[in-house]
C-alpha cells in the first residue's frame, strides 16, 4: 500500500482485462461477440500485452478462467508486470456456441472487467461506440 497524504491507496496485485476484437461495420453486441476468428495483425497485437498461455494446467493467476476442463477456452494471454498479474479475457479466445444466441459463455467474462481494450480492423478510423455491456459506469 502507498500512503498519499493521509489516504491509503490499495494497488491490486491481480487484474482482469477484456480485449475485444471488432470487425469493420460491426456495431451491435451480437455482431461483436460472434467473432470467432481474428486476423494475424490482431494476434500480433496481443503479443504486446503478454504471453499466449495454454489454460489447462496453468498455475498462475487465472482471472476466473477454467484451467482444468477447458470450459473457458484453450488459450488466453497473461503477463506478470511489476508484480501485478494480468489475465486478458480475449473475445475471440473465449468459447463460442452457435446454439447460444446470447453468447452467455463469453458474457460471463467480457463485460465483467473494469478495463477493456477494443481493437478493430476498421481502416477508415471511425470511432466505434461499444454497447453499454462493455462500459464500466460509476454512479447513476
Amino acid at each position: 500500500m502507498f500512503l498519499i497524504g493521509s489516504a491509503e491507496v490499495f494497488i491490486k496485485s491481480e487484474l482482469k482485462v477484456d480485449v475485444i476484437f471488432v470487425k469493420e461495420d460491426q456495431y451491435s453486441e451480437d455482431q461483436i461477440l460472434d467473432n470467432n476468428e481474428s486476423l494475424p495483425l490482431f494476434d500480433e497485437f496481443l503479443t504486446l500485452f503478454g504471453d499466449r498461455v495454454r489454460l489447462r494446467g496453468f498455475d498462475k493467476y487465472k482471472g476466473g478462467l477454467d484451467t482444468v476442463h477447458d470450459l473457458t477456452g484453450l488459450f488466453s494471454v497473461y503477463i506478470n508486470w511489476c508484480n501485478i498479474e494480468i489475465m486478458f479475457h480475449v473475445s475471440t479466445l473465449l468459447p463460442y456456441e452457435k446454439h447460444d444466441p446470447q453468447n452467455l459463455q463469453r458474457k460471463r467474462h467480457i463485460g465483467n472487467d473494469i478495463v477493456y481494450i477494443k481493437t478493430t480492423n476498421n481502416n477508415n478510423n471511425n470511432i466505434i461506440d461499444l454497447p453499454d455491456m462493455f462500459t464500466f459506469k460509476i454512479g447513476a
